[in-house]
């Protein structure tokens, strides 16, 4: 099966899980918050990978409008209700295009991606953003790729790549973003492993 119908699959079948673990964003709000400083008021923001409607919510409630796209219908049926005042569609990020942004947020949808479509993207993103306009980038540090489970999925893996933040500023300045701040947070797991989540701010140039 080819690994993107599979990891659909797995979010179409465990939205309500992933919801119920990460809904509260309390593992990436001070980061999320830390972005959301930097934003213009009024901003229009595009959310990648929008899931649940966890990060669109956040922003609506500080007056942000959102459109949020997602491959997984069930993840934009769940936005849908639980950020109505936001745009959702089903969407392929690997496919975009559109309106111009102020703002841009990919919370972790690279590790859906393969290097290849994650330069593919970025470029893709620069086209949509305004000049000046702000990239969030969130994604798991490591290297390698393939099937796992997860904390939300202990029972239908998903398709996982992971990024060096050498490849992510490389690819960043390749197209015209200058990066503004890159930090990592630990992040447990269940089987009592720490891994690392890495973030890269940038801005359109």
């Amino acid at each position: 099966m080819d690994r993107i119908i599979q990891t659909i699959d797995t979010y179409n079948k465990t939205a309500e899980e992933f919801e119920h673990r990460f809904g509260d964003l309390s593992l990436y709000r001070a980061k999320l918050e830390e972005f959301i400083a930097m934003l213009p008021p009024g901003a229009r923001v595009l959310d990648l990978g929008c899931g649940p409607g966890n990060v669109a919510k956040l922003l609506t409630e500080k007056g942000y409008s959102v459109h949020g796209i997602d491959l997984s219908e069930k993840m934009v049926e769940l936005a849908r209700k639980n950020v109505p005042s936001a745009q959702f569609d089903v969407a392929d990020v690997r496919e975009l295009e559109g309106h111009l942004y102020d703002a841009v947020f990919c919370s972790f949808i690279l590790p859906s991606l393969t290097h290849e479509e994650a330069d593919t993207l970025v470029g893709k993103v620069r086209e949509v953003l305004l000049e000046g306009g702000l990239l969030y980038l969130s994604c798991m540090s490591g290297t390698g790729s393939g099937f796992e489970t997860t904390s939300f999925s202990p029972n239908n893996p998903i398709w996982v790549n992971y990024y060096q933040k050498s490849d992510l500023v490389g690819v960043l300045n390749k197209h015209q973003f200058s990066v503004l701040k890159s930090s990592y947070q630990d992040y447990p797991e269940p089987d009592g492993r720490i891994t690392q989540d890495m973030f890269i701010y940038a801005r359109a140039t």
